[in-house]
């Protein structure tokens, strides 16, 4: 639950305290969707607080983090043993003479 503080610019307005609606329990109001009664005060940042704003989330920074580097991990390991499964190219690969024809296609010894 959320701590009331004096704010000069609402006025006669109640001072209601920052409590997200999803904190709310859900059965006890009119309106559920809303968590809220008829005739209910509706909080000055209500955009911030109801059902349509950004969900809380109560999981850790660091768990999330932990979550998103095992998962993160997990497909990179995926995606590396399918490179293993992938079938080699159906012919030979061409060789040259010569050292792959260094000289007659104009290398010298300084380009390698």
């Amino acid at each position: 639950s959320g701590e009331s503080i004096k704010d000069p610019q609402i006025g006669d307005y109640p001072n209601l305290p920052w409590v997200h609606h999803s904190e709310r329990d859900p059965f006890k109001y009119e309106d559920q969707q809303e968590r809220r009664n008829f005739g209910e005060p509706v909080h000055e940042q209500d955009e911030l607080l109801n059902g349509s704003a950004p969900d809380l989330w109560p999981t850790p920074t660091s768990r999330a983090l932990l979550e998103m580097a095992i998962c993160g991990s997990v497909i990179g390991l995926v995606c590396y043993g399918i490179s293993f499964m992938v079938p080699d190219a159906p012919f030979v690969k061409r060789t040259y003479p010569y050292e792959g024809l260094r000289k007659e296609l104009g290398m010298t010894d300084a380009d390698v």
